[in-house]
């Protein structure tokens, strides 16, 4: 997903998905979306089959956005 298109979903600006992002970066010390990406499908937080234009699907239905609750 772009920032623009995960604003739109949760209802908040470009700007606040961009510093969360970073945030989860820094606590997590990767550098990059590919490695926070490559870092939840490790932990099966996601999972990627392919599908739906490449993108990740999270455990909760089909957003790559859904975050577990459970763990």
């Amino acid at each position: 997903y772009m920032y623009k298109e995960v604003a739109q979903r949760l209802g908040i600006s470009v700007k606040t998905v961009e510093a969360h992002v970073s945030a989860v970066l820094r606590k997590l010390q990767l550098s990059s979306r590919h490695e926070l990406s490559r870092w939840a499908i490790e932990r099966r937080l996601v999972s990627f089959d392919g599908g739906a234009g490449g993108r990740p699907s999270g455990p909760y239905g089909a957003s790559p956005i859904a975050v577990r609750r459970d763990g």
